[in-house]
């Protein structure tokens, strides 16, 4: 099977991802990277960034035009996520170079005609976002023979759009990841698979960590199952789950609370 990865070399869940589709023998073709237009004010630095990342990025990993950008424009925060890469470096062990054999390519957005071209040119059967640039328009969401898959940070079709871990720790006391085939909506395409996963850490930044490594491993699953032909998508419907938004910080402190007193309770 094809596949074709979008997301960034340096990012968590791109390794998460890369890593968890090799440990299911799916060696994906190329990794299209798109030029990140956040400001440092808007990365996480707890779901982003953690010490298991840390000690897996090689600093031939980091280097690409964009983080070459990032260094430029954020010099004091770039220098300190360098130091941090190589602190965390085991004496006794080289990271894997999770981009072996992949072929890496560099789009401004993965909705623009380059990013189709080159989609084109590969002709894969499944992209996997990990994370893509923008919502999908249909000019690339089109290309891929069986579709494009995307993990959610939460359990759809109830809880879709942004915060979904948070919103669902408030609202139900529980956490889930959800993978999906992906369309010009908002976390509205077919569902593929949803799996609970344990509340196991009192912090949401931790939490967060945890679902994206859970996010990672459910993916690949789901992309074994594709290979081997199987595909069992479930329908949404507009009225069986929202859309939810931004968590305001007093919610996320509730959010937080929330969490705590489950793991306290256990």
């Amino acid at each position: 099977m094809n596949i074709v990865v979008f997301g960034l070399r340096y990012h968590p869940y791109t390794i998460d991802v890369l890593e968890s589709l090799l440990e299911q023998n799916i060696q994906p073709s190329a990794l299209i990277e798109f030029n990140p237009k956040y400001k440092t004010s808007g990365i996480s630095t707890s779901s982003d960034v953690d010490d298991e990342f840390l000690s897996k990025i090689s600093l031939k990993m980091v280097y690409s035009p964009w983080a070459m950008k990032m260094a430029l424009r954020h010099p004091l925060f770039s220098l300190t996520m360098l130091l941090k890469i190589i602190r965390k470096k085991p004496a006794d062990k080289k990271p894997r170079d999770f981009l072996e054999g992949i072929t890496v390519y560099s789009v401004n957005s993965h909705n623009d005609d380059t990013c189709a071209a080159i989609l084109k040119s590969i002709s894969p059967d499944v992209i996997v976002l990990a994370p893509a640039s923008t919502i999908l328009r249909q000019n690339v969401l089109s290309i891929p023979k069986i579709g494009t898959v995307n993990a959610h940070m939460g359990k759809l079709p109830e809880f879709r759009g942004m915060n979904a871990l948070e919103w669902t720790i408030l609202k139900t006391k529980t956490g889930y990841v959800s993978v999906h085939f992906v369309d010009e909506g908002v976390d509205t395409g077919d569902i593929l698979s949803v799996r609970q996963i344990p509340l196991n850490k009192p912090d949401i930044g931790e939490m967060r960590v945890i679902a994206r490594k859970e996010m990672a491993k459910l993916i690949a699953e789901v992309l074994v199952t594709l290979r081997d032909g199987h595909i069992n998508a479930r329908r949404q419907k507009n009225d069986d789950g929202k859309q939810y938004f931004a968590m305001h910080k007093k919610l996320l402190g509730f959010a937080d609370k929330t969490l705590e007193k489950k793991t306290a309770d256990k």
